[in-house]
């Protein structure tokens, strides 16, 4: 037992000798391990996210935004943030349709769907071209645009507020576990980032138009241009249904319920029925606003 105890502290004991520098360091616990600094791609690290940096999640680290939400200290300031973010993106895409609608020298008119099926040879959207205020001062001046810009931006939001009591009910009946504040910030959540996938595609479809005018196209083509960029926001809003789609699936795992996977795949398919209901809520919204203005 001695020979076993000396042998010990003479192996300890070359710790403290010159040679024994190069040795292994001693096994150090977790708590006295350094820290590894946050890495700049995992989005921002404080506590209070700014609407840039909340930018910055969307398009970078959804699954840290999905924990932001889950959050309810956080919540009230994320609905905020989320709908500034929503009507900053729909005024710019507005304004932006405004200078190449003006740039083509001409005007659109929306009429009201008692006309259009009355006379049944009307469109709901009509492109003039060479009319009145085909200058584009006046394009930019006219009602029409002031009124295209705040039925855009107004029955984007509006149509999601409509269709908020369906999307809590169908929840509901997934038996998710959420309230009225959950469902909201997930919509607008969805909504900021169709908002933003928006503001993405802009730029591609600016290129597009002043192609089509520089070249001096008919106006068959400048029409279905002009009718592209209308559509725009319903195109980017697929990935504010897909981004719904997703956040919706981590709600009833969040919430401790049981067989999630059943649940899960019920309220899915929820969530794609009130995506269509709000498709189709949208657009007579925006053309109804759009009409009571002019």
């Amino acid at each position: 037992m001695t020979t076993y105890l000396e042998e010990n502290l003479e192996d300890n004991s070359t710790a403290d000798r010159p040679d024994a520098l190069d040795a292994p360091p001693v096994t150090r616990s977790a708590l006295d391990m350094p820290i590894d600094p946050p890495r700049s791609d995992d989005g921002p690290q404080n506590d209070d996210v700014t609407t840039s940096g909340l930018i910055e999640l969307i398009l970078k680290n959804p699954p840290l935004l999905h924990r932001l939400i889950a959050d309810r200290n956080r919540q009230n300031n994320l609905i905020v943030q989320f709908l500034t973010i929503s009507v900053a993106a729909f005024i710019l895409f507005g304004v932006t349709y405004l200078v190449i609608l003006g740039g083509t020298g001409a005007t659109v008119v929306a009429r009201p769907m008692a006309e259009v099926i009355r006379h049944g040879r009307h469109w709901p959207v009509e492109f003039m071209f060479g009319g009145p205020g085909a200058s584009w001062i006046d394009s930019l001046n006219s009602i029409n645009g002031y009124s295209l810009v705040i039925a855009y931006t107004f029955g984007l939001i509006a149509a999601t507020g409509i269709c908020l009591p369906s999307l809590y009910f169908y929840g509901l009946l997934a038996g998710v576990r959420m309230t009225a504040r959950d469902v909201i910030i997930h919509a607008l959540k969805a909504k900021s980032t169709a908002a933003v996938a928006l503001i993405g595609i802009l730029p591609i479809y600016v290129a597009l138009a002043l192609g089509a005018f520089v070249v001096g196209s008919d106006e068959g083509t400048q029409r279905l241009v002009l009718l592209i960029g209308l559509s725009l926001p319903f195109i980017a809003g697929l990935w504010g249904t897909y981004s719904l789609y997703v956040g919706f699936q981590t709600l009833p795992l969040l919430a401790g319920q049981s067989d999630p996977m059943n649940r899960r795949c019920f309220l899915n398919r929820l969530v794609m029925s009130w995506c269509g209901v709000y498709t189709a809520v949208c657009p007579v919204l925006i053309h109804a606003v759009w009409c009571l203005l002019t």
